[in-house]
């Protein structure tokens, strides 16, 4: 294991925002992302198992406030899931936004769709290297110029 900035893992937060969802129509808010000191963020999930008909959508909203009571869609981060679109993945990117709170939306209706899980990766942190390994919640190893051999 190495420790140096040549990472990707280094110059990017990771965070789970929300696990599977199960097949269902209502809709699902991601964890909400503060993005003091980041200057954007990819959003990224799956869709699982779409029923014919579904009609599901995904978008990013913002807010002053890590409650998003006001929360805001951003405009152009609309995304149309087809009800053909079964375990594709899906990803959005918002570079410097113009409040401190993201969250990722996903919209269902009319017949069930389930969900992986909704992940974050924060970029151009102002304070690196990211920490990615948080107890209990997410762990990774960095490995450079490995040689073969038993993992």
């Amino acid at each position: 294991m190495s420790a140096g900035l040549g990472f990707l893992a280094d110059s990017v937060k990771i965070t789970k925002l929300a696990n599977e969802t199960a097949a269902g129509t209502s809709t699902i808010n991601s964890a909400v992302v503060d993005m003091a000191g980041y200057d954007g963020c990819l959003f990224l999930t799956n869709a699982g198992a779409i029923t014919a008909g579904g009609v599901q959508s995904l978008k990013v909203q913002q807010d002053t406030v890590v409650g998003m009571g006001a929360a805001a869609d951003l405009i152009g981060t609309g995304i149309t899931v087809a009800d053909d679109d079964d375990n594709q993945a899906f990803w959005l990117d918002v570079k410097r936004p113009r409040e401190r709170f993201l969250r990722l939306v996903i919209l269902r209706a009319t017949q069930n769709s389930a969900w992986g899980p909704i992940w974050a990766l924060q970029y151009r942190g102002r304070s690196l290297p990211a920490i990615n390994n948080v107890t209990d919640t997410i762990t990774g190893e960095k490995h450079e110029s490995p040689i073969e051999g038993t993992a």
